[in-house]
């Protein structure tokens, strides 16, 4: 491992790993969990001391901010659209 901030956090984590009573860790490359990639690198820049550079997403794959739907059976059905699993949203009744 060439680089020394790196370095450090691996020796610090595998100091950790031993404390452990069981540990697994799988190799995911970036491309297959770029939430993951995001948030290492977020860590990294906090702490460097730097600004996360947060690339926004094109255009085409930027969700759109409203949707529309219709309340059935207590869940809500969106009318155009659809929302990742997990997605977290507020809901603003229209009168």
């Amino acid at each position: 491992m060439k680089e020394p901030t790196l370095r450090d956090l691996h020796g610090r984590a595998s100091q950790l790993v031993r404390q452990l009573e069981w540990f697994d860790i799988d190799h995911v490359l970036r491309g297959h969990n770029k939430e993951a990639d995001q948030l290492a690198n977020e860590a990294m820049d906090k702490g460097s001391g730097r600004t996360p550079f947060r690339s926004p997403l094109p255009t085409a794959q930027r969700p759109p901010q409203e949707f529309n739907g219709v309340v059935r059976g207590g869940k809500i059905e969106l009318v155009d659209g659809d929302l990742p699993e997990g997605t977290a949203v507020q809901v603003r009744v229209k009168r």
